[in-house]
């Protein structure tokens, strides 16, 4: 039952100059052994849960190698691994804008594989990675011709700058979600320190509300099929350019109605820690070099929640 958590694929990137960390799963108490090209090697015993991980030394930065994970006849290989400079792009729209939109892509035609991009999968609620296609995110991707549609332009263009600095390879981690407040982004315990109210507001939207029923609604809402960005007919409409207020009236007006039941219904990704739960999580304690943030003008919507 070897396997790997989910940011650790091929063509994958680790932090140079900072202990690797590689995670997974495996049959409680099985003997694992992780071994990268390099040289570098580590093992561990995985817990009465299956969990295990294993923290190798700092690597130099290198354009390409292997790493395999082992326990006993179980083998795991990652192909074409690089090591360099890793930095997470997170907050709202500015940070999530893809370069399929960004006014100068028809100038990004070249090969770069020493430039790569992870997209944290957009989840808010139980169950929504198995309601829609998630197959396209949730992956990382070099940036060639066909896959730079997928990252982020101010990581694109902040990756590509510092590359051309430090002349090793350098990643993106997506981690972003347009339009949330930032209570979603914290832990939840933080949140009902530093804001109480957005969790106050909260907790009684959600007390009049099945939590199940809620959830298979959520799984008939179209905005919720965050798997497939550029399948999104909104995304496709107003992120090329800017439309007028006629244009966007007449596209919102032309689309199917969605159940005034379901839309009158809480948005998930606005539930304070719930951003921190089901997206921050999967890549701590994952090592970077640090952080873009880019977040706030949902929280100046002229009310004391940030939230609705």
């Amino acid at each position: 039952m070897l396997k790997l958590d989910r940011l650790y694929q091929s063509g994958m990137m680790l932090q140079r100059g900072k202990p690797a960390l590689i995670r997974g799963e495996a049959d409680p108490g099985a003997s694992i052994r992780v071994a990268i090209s390099t040289g570098a090697s580590g093992k561990t015993v995985s817990d009465e849960t299956g969990h295990w991980e294993v923290t190798l030394p700092p690597m130099e930065a290198v354009y390409s190698c292997t790493v395999t994970v082992s326990a006993g006849e179980e083998l795991i290989t990652l192909e074409d691994v690089a090591v360099g400079e890793i930095w997470v792009a997170a907050g709202q729209s500015n940070m999530e804008f893809w370069m399929r939109y960004e006014k100068h892509r028809a100038q990004e035609t070249g090969y770069r594989p020493d430039l790569r991009f992870y997209d944290v999968p957009k989840l808010s609620y139980p169950g929504q990675e198995h309601d829609f296609n998630y197959t396209q995110v949730g992956c990382w991707r070099k940036a060639t011709p066909e896959d730079l549609d997928y990252f982020s332009a101010v990581g694109y263009y902040f990756q590509k700058a510092l590359s051309g600095d430090l002349h090793v390879p350098v990643g993106i981690i997506g981690c972003n979600w347009g339009g949330t407040p930032s209570c979603a982004w914290m832990r939840r315990e933080t949140a009902e320190r530093v804001g109480p109210v957005w969790c106050q507001t909260s907790d009684a939207v959600f007390l009049a509300i099945n939590r199940e029923a809620y959830c298979r609604a959520m799984a008939q809402k179209p905005d919720n099929n965050t798997g497939e960005p550029f399948r999104n007919a909104f995304n496709e409409f107003i992120l090329p350019r800017t439309p007028s207020k006629e244009e966007v009236e007449a596209f919102l007006q032309a689309q199917p109605p969605v159940p005034p039941e379901i839309a009158a219904l809480p948005l998930p990704q606005n539930t304070p820690g719930i951003l921190w739960e089901r997206m921050v999580e999967t890549i701590v304690p994952f090592p970077v070099r640090g952080v873009l943030w880019y977040q706030g003008e949902s929280d100046d919507n002229g009310d004391d929640t940030g939230l609705y």
